[in-house]
């Protein structure tokens, strides 16, 4: 898109200074048919043109709050005749069009001065998108007004036009309701204020209707934002940076405030799964009705209940501007049953109240509740909202499957058990997937290949995951779970390992790659973090989001159409961004394609866990032995990698019968192990097995007996800086001259670079030109005559 801009605006260049582009209304922009959102195509279908636009300004570009580096400005057009369709979001954004600064952008299009709210006004400027939210970026054509007006009237409108909610605390966006109002000026009556977190200076929050569908405040505007990001106007009219024309200080209203209005510009964003309202003045939030109660940090004891076991409901109930005079617990038995039984809640001192709920008496039974509160003064609040209460699963005897975790009720996917940090559990699973450099990148756990029998990890640090192999066998003793942009996972997980090597489940196949990229539930969802198999498919795309993006995607399909068929993503460390592009041509068949079945930016993909996964392509599985040395006594070893040969000198006199090597390699195993006590009075052989594939490489370790030498102490020697993009600087000490060797190998051994010069006595520094080496994990090894040192180096670039 910015070299289109460019080339449109070197073009502008030759053109007189009131460049006749065509007349477009703002409704021809924003249309789509249902058939199109439907298919969630909502981008316009001016994608990319140079066009003319009238309408009245609903926003003073100087309280444009989103640049944190000055780059642009923004404001929202409306149609003067209203209606659906008729709202875009307008801006000067001078690195997009390759202008040299904002201030000369600026005065070449006249935008603040003609962008004063009620101006109804002409501008030209492209038409694009940034994450399906549509605007206009203008050039530098100066604009013109051509009328006047009042600020048009809000659109009264309800927060389901634009977020469902799902029944299990999520939300669902509704495109084909909510589209037509993209960037108008809307009007919300009688919600509640929700979900209040601050984060740094700003603030993020909700507004919700009776019946738990609730849409995020976007604070685009100034007023909201709480930062100086509005100050581009004040420094034009002489003022210093960070000055503004926006108070200081924001805080919204707090939980559980009942609002008579709130007016905003309806925007979308998260790549098109979310709408946010925008207030644009502190007047758009209307007075509260009522103050409520407010009930945070609900819980529930014991998190995994037996069927015939009382379930204690507690949360803290405050009223900011009274007491609390009763808390009631309502709870129902199975999904969406709404007779629900009332339990009076106790306080248990303080702000704390707590009741209890029976036990259905059925095991794997779920149980629904909410909490009612009123104060002093009969004001009531209900979180969360009967028609989207907490749910939870009885099970007999715990949890003890991946199935129990991801087999779900509610229509978006997302677990029962999410955000609930589970204390207790024992399922058994095989790694399918880890976070190896030649793999995934993710850890993927499972039973069996039935439905909802895998599930994503993500790793934490210290948790031991990023150690595990393919084929570990694992017990999973207690974890948090999560939804993470969709995907239910386990994190914060604890686990045992009971064995290595094993059989991993059989892959699902069957799955039609066209119901995937349609997102059908029974081919998605219940395979959600399982490995599938395609076999004869045909590359349908190389880029499956061209023309506008670039995001490493390719498509393949039982048939070739172009375009069409399921996506697959280079989530692997062994795939290259551009491995669709670079490696893969259209209507090249496959034999077979497999991997994990994963969810990400609205759509269902395929991700191989590498270059084995796709056929007619292949990667060799490390298995080397990087490392090989004593402590007792200090000796490290030269490894020679393409004569398989380990050479360690130990001091004159050592008892060789005896020593205990330690041993670092790139693959899973090394035969024999280290730390075992060998007799190197003769050479030994050992050999390192690749994971995956346990392919085998042998070495002859020989030990001999050094020649005294002046010592070079590489003890306290330096590397930096890791990771590392351009010259990798090592220095250390010598106590006397001689000769230094540094090689860099990657994973497989191979040699990437090697040099040796002398080294002087005292400080010696060398610099290393790593910039023709690509992006990786590599291992640095310096020697002496009498020392080695090993060192791993990530290059990033």
């Amino acid at each position: 898109m910015q070299k289109q801009v460019l080339l449109l605006l070197f073009a502008c260049a030759t053109l007189a200074a009131r460049a006749q582009y065509p007349l477009v209304s703002i409704h021809d922009i924003q249309y789509k048919d249902d058939a199109a959102l439907a298919a969630d195509d909502d981008v316009s279908a001016y994608d990319g043109d140079t066009v003319r636009i009238q309408g009245i300004v609903t926003f003073d570009p100087c309280e444009y709050g989103l640049s944190s580096t000055g780059s642009r400005m923004g404001t929202f057009l409306q149609d003067p005749d209203g209606g659906p369709w008729n709202g875009i979001h307008v801006l000067i954004d001078y690195p997009v069009i390759g202008w040299p600064d904002l201030s000369s952008l600026n005065d070449a299009t006249h935008f603040v001065d003609n962008f004063q709210v009620g101006n109804i006004v002409e501008c030209t400027g492209i038409i694009n998108a940034f994450d399906q939210n549509t605007q206009m970026v203008l050039l530098p054509i100066e604009t013109s007004i051509i009328g006047f007006a009042s600020m048009p009237d809000p659109i009264e409108t309800t927060i389901d036009q634009f977020m469902v909610s799902d029944g299990a605390g999520g939300q669902e966006i509704n495109t084909l309701d909510g589209e037509q109002y993209e960037g108008s000026y809307v009007q919300f009556n009688n919600v509640y204020v929700v979900d209040v977190e601050p984060s740094g200076l700003r603030w993020f929050w909700y507004l919700q209707d009776d019946v738990g569908n609730k849409i995020q405040i976007r604070d685009l505007s100034g007023w909201f934002r709480n930062d100086e990001y509005d100050d581009e106007c004040t420094i034009w009219a002489g003022g210093d940076p960070g000055e503004t024309g926006t108070m200081d200080i924001f805080e919204p209203p707090t939980i559980g405030t009942y609002l008579s209005y709130v007016r905003g510009v309806i925007v979308e964003f998260t790549v098109g799964t979310e709408y946010g309202l925008a207030p644009l003045e502190l007047s758009y939030i209307g007075p509260a009705l009522a103050l409520p109660p407010v009930i945070t940090d609900i819980t529930r004891t014991p998190v995994v209940a037996n069927a015939t076991e009382d379930v204690t409901i507690s949360a803290n109930i405050t009223d900011l501007d009274g007491t609390v005079a009763t808390a009631t617990l309502y709870y129902s038995y199975g999904i969406g049953a709404t007779d629900w039984t009332a339990v009076t809640m106790n306080n248990t001192g303080g702000d704390s109240w707590a009741g209890n709920i029976p036990g259905p008496g059925l095991d794997g039974e779920y149980v629904n509740y909410y909490i009612e509160a009123v104060d002093n003064e009969g004001n009531p609040i209900e979180t969360p909202t009967p028609g989207s209460p907490n749910t939870y699963v009885v099970y007999n005897g715990g949890l003890t499957a991946i199935y129990q975790i991801q087999n779900t009720p509610f229509s978006n996917g997302n677990s029962v058990w999410a955000n609930d940090s589970i204390p207790s559990m024992s399922i058994e699973a095989v790694v399918t997937a880890t976070t190896q450099t030649y793999d995934l990148g993710i850890v993927c756990v499972q039973e069996g290949s039935g439905p909802y029998e895998g599930i994503f990890i993500k790793s934490v640090p210290g948790d031991g995951t990023n150690a595990l192999f393919r084929g570990d066998m694992i017990e999973i003793t207690s974890a948090k779970v999560i939804e993470e942009f969709g995907v239910t996972k386990l994190t914060n997980m604890h686990f045992n390992l009971i064995s290595q090597m094993n059989d991993l489940p059989d892959f699902v196949t069957g799955l039609d790659p066209e119901s995937v990229d349609a997102k059908v539930y029974d081919q998605t969802e219940p395979y959600e973090g399982m490995l599938v198999r395609f076999d004869n498919q045909v590359v349908t795309s190389n880029n499956a989001d061209a023309p506008g993006g670039a995001f490493g995607e390719w498509r393949v399909n039982s048939t070739y159409t172009a375009e069409e068929g399921m996506r697959c993503d280079d989530y692997s460390y062994d795939l290259d961004f551009d491995f669709g592009t670079d490696s893969l041509t259209l209507e090249q068949e496959l034999s077979y394609i497999q991997g994990v079945m994963y969810y990400s930016f609205s759509n269902w993909k395929l991700i191989p866990r590498d270059r084995n996964d796709i056929d007619g392509y292949a990667l060799a599985y490390p298995n080397n032995i990087v490392a090989f040395n004593f402590t007792s006594p200090a000796a490290t070893g030269v490894i020679d990698q393409a004569a398989h040969t380990i050479t360690v000198n130990v001091p004159e006199g050592t008892d060789v019968t005896a020593l205990v090597p330690n041993i670092d390699i790139t693959g899973q195993y090394v035969d024999p192990a280290s730390g075992a006590a060998m007799d190197f009075s003769s050479d030994q052989t050992y050999t390192c097995y690749s994971p995956v594939s346990y392919t085998p490489n042998a070495y002859t370790v020989h030990v001999g007996f050094q020649v005294p030498v002046q010592a070079i102490d590489l003890s306290e020697m330096q590397v930096f800086p890791n990771p590392v993009s351009d010259d990798l600087t090592v220095e250390f000490s010598a106590q006397s001259e001689g000769q230094i060797s540094l090689e860099l190998n990657d994973l497989e051994g191979r040699n990437v670079l090697s040099f040796s010069d002398l080294c002087n006595v005292g400080k010696n520094i060398f610099t290393i030109d790593l910039r023709a080496v690509s992006n990786g994990l590599y291992l640095l090894q310096i020697r002496s005559e009498n020392e080695s040192s090993i060192q791993k180096i990530v290059v990033s670039k």
